[in-house]
């Protein structure tokens, strides 16, 4: 108690110096309300007694309340003896705390905007100590004071089933750091549950953000970012503002000379723990869907280089069981580094993935692992091994590809994994980590680890994770996908100019064209022996999904040396006919390069909104000549094919270039060049890696 009397006197002789130059700002305090009578008669006569000396207006926003709150606040003003200007703003329902605010801060006179929760007791100098903060910090965006629990007598009679929790005069806030929870960052209070002058509560300086049950920050700026976010319902809407300044180049400070007692959840305690649970997710959903990959690259970086601790309250630690282990110079090194060395038994301190140890592993080999990133600590260099792991898999852009397969021992069998496969490898070439999904593992949390999630879409709808960049491209069944899919996406990349251009005009979000590509290593003309392996006159690669594709039912039956690969063909076609199941992917250059004519058809909603085949490609790629049917706006690429349009035109054609060598040679010569200048995987990855790095970009946070 003696204490607590030390720190108030502390308070009223260090406020006198700073009166004088604040008399001429004018404040606009804002205090929400509903049913809170018994906090106001705290709140009110604290209010008007420890915050003299100081111009303000006093803004009461009542939430449709039946007790005397707005009388008793009207009462209590008109009675004091300073010259208060009052204004009452009676919502006739119980409107949000973003809401709210935002309709006094329309309303409000002053240069400054104070957002003061209702149960809440001021103390001495608590208003001045926060405005100096914001007259002298340079770059401000907002200020949070010290915030503490008041003094509770214990009760006589405890209940033994009953946890008591003695929080008298413990801090409850002193700024606003992020606990990582893998799938989340979860916004906590700095300080919570340390004594009132414990010295690491008395440092003031900059945070992440501050609590709104007591925030200092100019009108003009509050209403630069927005004023607060109304899709938060009573709870995230001030860390979501703090986070709005440091993206707009600002920052948020914590006063540690403001203090004030915070009886906490004033409006909220009555309400239903159901509903505020429902609440909490709602509100937290969301605001990981807007900030998740901004903080876990601020987070991330801050353990990396040790160079602030915003987000992140505590160094990069790593734990060594014994100091024997390594030498002197590794110590040093990680010393250097800014990290925290620990000696001991294995423990978990926090998020397991925020803990990184020297182990063996499986193959008895020393390694320094959180369990998601490892190097090997067999060499004296392996902290800055460590530090170059750490920033190429958290902070270098780093994308999960989603493919459509529903088994891995099925993966080689589908066409899209092995364009996953190859668009994953340039991507690597770009310096991103890439993760390939099959179907199953798409809402797996390991995903979550990446910034970006790039679908391919063709039999499988992904339910989208808001906590990530979500990039589409859509290689097949356009017919599946309604524009409210497409809408969800960050950016929509369609494998059809014509589809695109047609889309773009429906959705909201940001499409553009990306057509079907080749790999120019996996795809190239055949040796002239194994030409004479694989010669086909002609050759059809594709599944049937128990149906007859269009170019065989037009073609069959024929006099010509027909082989046909792909699953389900049994009950279809004749069994001469069908000469395998599947042809290994890296193997296909082979039989596409050495047949007479590569056959090639589209799936009818395909053909129709001009999505052409990515057999197109790889086949033009490996020097082949290819037969197809006609596909809606093919563009440029048609002059490197043969487009048939009737049974009768596919027998007539299929005969004349067998006859004639020399037009399929014309007709192909330059059809190489103009692939791998045009649509290679290569390409592909450049314009996905530049949309990734300029979204990411947008969701950047400024920290000074």
């Amino acid at each position: 108690m003696r204490r607590y009397e030390e720190l108030l006197k502390s308070l009223e002789d260090r406020v006198l110096p700073l009166i004088q130059n604040q008399e001429k700002i004018l404040v606009s305090i804002i205090v929400l309300n509903r049913n809170g009578l018994h906090h106001l008669q705290t709140l009110i006569p604290a209010l008007l007694e420890n915050t003299q000396g100081i111009n303000y207006e006093l803004i009461l926003v009542d939430n449709a309340s039946s007790d005397d709150s707005v009388s008793f606040v009207e009462r209590s003003i008109s009675k004091s003896e300073q010259s208060i200007p009052l204004h009452i703003i009676q919502n006739k329902s119980n409107e949000s705390f973003s809401k709210a605010n935002n309709q006094a801060a329309k309303i409000a006179k002053g240069k400054y905007l104070l957002l003061l929760n209702n149960d809440i007791e001021p103390l001495a100098g608590w208003l001045h100590f926060l405005l100096d903060c914001a007259e002298t910090t340079q770059d401000i965006g907002s200020v949070g004071a010290r915030l503490v629990y008041p003094y509770r007598k214990t009760p006589r009679f405890k209940n033994p089933l009953k946890k008591q929790l003695d929080k008298n005069y413990q801090v409850q806030h002193a700024g606003i750091a992020f606990q990582n929870e893998n799938i989340q960052f979860r916004p906590y209070n700095l300080g919570k549950g340390k004594l009132f002058d414990d010295p690491d509560t008395l440092k003031s300086g900059k945070k992440a953000a501050v609590t709104a049950a007591c925030l200092l920050t100019s009108k003009a700026l509050y209403w630069q970012v927005g004023g607060l976010d109304e899709s938060y319902h009573y709870g995230g809407e001030d860390v979501d503002f703090g986070l709005k300044l440091l993206k707009a180049g600002y920052h948020n400070y914590y006063c540690a000379e403001s203090v004030l007692f915070h009886y906490e959840f004033g409006t909220q305690s009555k309400e239903k723990e159901k509903e505020a649970a429902k609440r909490r997710e709602k509100n937290l959903k969301y605001f990981q869907g807007k900030w998740f990959l901004a903080i876990k690259k601020a987070y991330w970086a801050e353990k990396i280089y040790a160079k602030s601790n915003l987000f992140a309250d505590s160094p990069l630690t790593i734990t060594v069981h014994r100091k024997n282990q390594f030498d002197s110079g590794t110590e040093a090194s990680i010393n250097a580094l800014g990290w925290l060395l620990v000696f001991g038994e294995k423990k978990l301190i926090g998020n397991s993935k925020d803990n990184f140890f020297l182990e063996k592993n499986d193959k008895g080999k020393w390694v320094v692992s959180n369990g998601v990133v490892s190097v090997s600590a067999e060499e004296i260099n392996w902290p800055k091994d460590l530090k170059q792991a750490l920033i190429n898999h958290y902070l270098n852009p780093s994308i999960v590809i989603k493919t459509p397969v529903s088994k891995w021992k099925r993966a080689q069998s589908w066409g899209d994994y092995h364009m996953a496969v190859l668009l994953q490898q340039q991507l690597q070439d770009l310096g991103h980590q890439v993760l390939i999904q099959i179907c199953p593992e798409w809402d797996d949390a390991e995903a979550l680890a990446y910034d970006i999630a790039f679908v391919f879409r063709g039999v499988s709808r992904y339910t989208l994770k808001p906590q990530q960049i979500n990039m589409m491209w859509n290689i097949s069944h356009p017919d599946d996908i309604s524009d409210a899919e497409y809408d969800e996406y960050d950016q929509v990349f369609i494998a059809s100019e014509q589809w695109a251009k047609e889309i773009s005009n429906q959705v909201s979000t940001s499409v553009e064209s990306m057509l079907q590509c080749t790999d120019e290593k996996r795809f190239y003309p055949p040796s002239k022996e194994q030409k004479e392996t694989y010669q086909q006159q002609l050759l059809f690669v594709g599944n049937s999904r128990d149906m007859f594709r269009r170019i065989l039912k037009d073609l069959i039956p024929t006099q010509y040396d027909l082989a046909v690969y792909g699953k389900n063909w049994q009950k279809i076609l004749p069994k001469n006919l069908i000469k395998g199941i599947n042809i290994p992917n890296e193997k296909l250059y082979k039989y596409y390069g050495s047949a007479d004519i590569l056959l090639n058809d589209h799936w009818d909603d395909m053909r129709e909104k001009g999505f052409v085949s990515n057999r197109i490609y790889d086949g033009l790629a490996s020097g082949a000549f290819i037969i197809t049917d006609r596909v809606a706006s093919m563009g440029e690429i048609e002059k490197y094919l043969h487009v048939y349009e009737t049974k009768e035109e596919l027998q007539e054609s299929i005969g004349h270039y067998l006859n004639n060598p020399k037009a399929r040679e014309d007709k192909v010569a330059n059809a190489i060049t103009f692939v791998r200048e045009n649509h290679t995987f290569k390409q592909r990855a450049s314009i996905v890696s530049n949309r990734m790095i300029e979204l990411l970009k947008h969701r950047e946070l400024k920290r000074k």
